[in-house]
């Protein structure tokens, strides 16, 4: 097998909750190779099926789909905190509060958005303690070529005055701990979706649209330095990436 060193149907299980977090479109990976994780999952999810021992007591045997449909859905994501009874209004609280809690040097709007067709989650970051950009990093861009002086200009216009649609695009030409921060904040709100859209169809399944910006167009990102007056456990705690 390709992607699968399992013995067992227990390890079987353990090897594809691993894979599917390293490799979900949500988190940046690949949505053919998790295609391919999913149907050689169900093939071996079969075999030991059929191996493990005979239960004693009556209940209906567990499939492949049922386990998958418990964190990840046939097109798309369940998160781990996912409740069909939390809505967006309940989420938003807890997004708002945890960035405020973990994160007290930097400031983010969670705004809720809601229309005929669905609702959205918009977090944008309005301030950081630091410049969140390299210039060297910028410099090393692989698509585009930028001169030394081009890449400094870029950067001091992206921190000084920056208005992203898509914190995602720009991973690359941030700071480390910018990265850490962001990708911190939108695993977590991802944790509480739910989608099983399929374009094909033009068909959209979910709980909620987010969208993770920096900056507005009349309120672009603002450098304010800050200093953590408090330090607590929770904080440190909070701080480590929360996984889907």
């Amino acid at each position: 097998m390709k992607y699968f060193n399992s013995k067992t149907l227990d390890e079987l299980k353990a090897e594809y909750r691993r894979l599917a977090k390293e490799n979900h479109p949500d988190l940046g990976g690949d949505t053919e190779t998790m295609k391919e994780i999913n149907a050689e999952f169900d093939l071996l999810f079969r075999i030991y099926e059929k191996k493990a021992p005979v239960k004693t007591y009556n209940s209906e045997p567990e499939t492949a789909g049922e386990f998958r449909r418990k964190f990840y859905t046939d097109n798309g994501w369940e998160g781990s905190r996912y409740n069909p009874n939390l809505r967006l209004r309940d989420i938003a609280p807890i997004i708002r509060g945890y960035v405020k809690d973990v994160y007290p040097t930097w400031r983010f709007s969670v705004v809720q958005e809601h229309y005929s067709n669905g609702c959205s989650l918009w977090i944008t970051l309005t301030e950081a303690p630091e410049n969140i950009f390299l210039e060297d990093r910028i410099k090393a861009h692989p698509r585009r070529e930028y001169s030394n002086e081009d890449a400094a200009l870029l950067c001091r216009q992206l921190n000084a005055s920056s208005s992203i649609q898509s914190w995602q695009w720009y991973y690359d030409w941030m700071t480390d701990k910018a990265q850490a921060v962001l990708k911190d904040i939108e695993v977590l709100v991802n944790s509480f979706r739910y989608d099983d859209s399929d374009a094909m169809f033009d068909y959209f399944s979910t709980n909620f649209y987010p969208h993770f910006c920096i900056g507005r167009w009349n309120k672009p990102l603002k450098i304010v330095p800050r200093m953590e007056r408090i330090q607590t456990s929770k904080e440190t705690e909070g701080a480590r990436r929360i996984s889907a």
